[in-house]
C-alpha cells in the first residue's frame, strides 16, 4: 500500500467519504471504505489500518459527546454482543456464510426501506429487544465484520435526541472496533509497521471527513438524520446481498 500510486489516489477521497458518513450518523464508514479499498489492497494489509481509523473515529465522537450516550442501553447490549460474537467465531469455520449473508441482507434492506417511506412515526421498541439486537450484532461482527444494523435499528427505537443517537451508536462501535482490533492483535496484524504508517498518513483525511459529517450533523433534523441512517442501513443491506452473490 505504502509505495503503490493507485492506493493513494484511491484511499484519500475514500477515506474523506467514509468518515463524512461516520460524523453525520456515527456509523457506516467500513460500507464505504472496505468494498472500495479491496479494489486497490490486500484485505490483510487493508483491514488492520483501517481499524485504526474506525477506532479513532468512534473515540472522538463517543468521547467528546459523552454526556449524550444512552449508557443503559450499551449496558443492555453488550452483555448479548459478546455472546454473539463468541458463538459467531465458533460458526466461522461450518456455517453457510452465504445463505446467512443472504438472509440478512434481505431482512436489513426491507426494514431500512419500510422505515424510510415514514421515519418519523418511530414507536419505541421494548427494552428486552436489547438481547436479540445485541446477540445479532456480535454474530454479524465475527462473521462479516458488520455489525452495526442490529444494533442501529434497536437505538433509533429507544434514543429519541438526535445527539445522543449519534453518539451512543458511536460508543457501541467503539466497544465492537476494540473487540476486533484485539483478534488482529491476536493474529499478529497489527505488529507490522506498514498499517501503522497508513493509518496515520490517511488520518487527516479521515479528521477532515469527521468534522465536516459533524458540521452537517449539527445542521440537519432529527428525521434528516434518520433518514441518512436509513439509506446507509440499505448499502449495508445490499452490500451483505452482493458479497453473498458474488462470492
Amino acid at each position: 500500500m505504502l509505495h503503490n500510486m493507485d492506493f493513494w489516489m484511491v484511499a484519500v477521497p475514500v477515506v474523506f467519504i467514509g468518515y463524512f458518513m461516520f460524523g453525520v450518523s456515527g456509523f457506516g464508514s467500513s460500507l464505504i471504505t472496505v468494498p472500495l479499498l479491496s479494489h486497490v489492497a490486500a484485505p490483510a494489509d487493508l483491514l488492520p489500518m483501517l481499524v485504526l481509523l474506525d477506532i479513532c473515529a468512534a473515540g472522538v465522537l463517543g468521547a467528546r459527546f459523552r454526556s449524550g450516550v444512552a449508557a443503559p442501553e450499551i449496558k443492555r447490549l453488550y452483555p448479548f454482543t459478546l455472546l454473539g460474537a463468541a458463538l459467531g467465531v465458533s460458526l466461522l469455520v461450518s456455517l453457510p456464510r452465504e445463505a446467512l449473508m443472504v438472509a440478512i441482507g434481505i431482512f436489513t434492506l426491507c426494514y431500512a426501506a419500510y422505515q424510510l417511506y415514514d421515519p418519523v412515526d418511530l414507536k419505541p421498541v421494548h427494552r428486552y429487544w436489547a438481547a436479540p439486537a445485541g446477540f445479532a450484532g456480535g454474530l454479524m461482527t465475527t462473521l462479516f465484520g458488520a455489525g452495526a444494523p442490529p444494533y442501529v435499528m434497536y437505538l433509533t427505537r429507544r434514543v429519541v435526541d438526535k445527539a445522543g443517537l449519534r453518539s451512543t451508536i458511536a460508543a457501541m462501535a467503539v466497544l465492537a472496533i476494540g473487540a476486533r482490533l484485539l483478534a488482529f492483535a491476536g493474529a499478529g496484524l497489527m505488529f507490522r509497521s506498514e498499517p501503522w504508517l497508513v493509518f496515520l498518513l490517511l488520518l487527516p483525511a479521515g479528521a477532515l471527513g469527521l468534522y465536516c459529517g459533524h458540521r452537517l450533523h449539527l445542521r440537519i433534523s432529527r428525521t434528516q438524520m434518520l433518514r441518512t441512517i436509513f439509506v446507509m442501513l440499505l448499502i449495508s443491506g445490499g452490500s451483505l446481498l452482493a458479497r453473498a452473490l458474488l462470492h
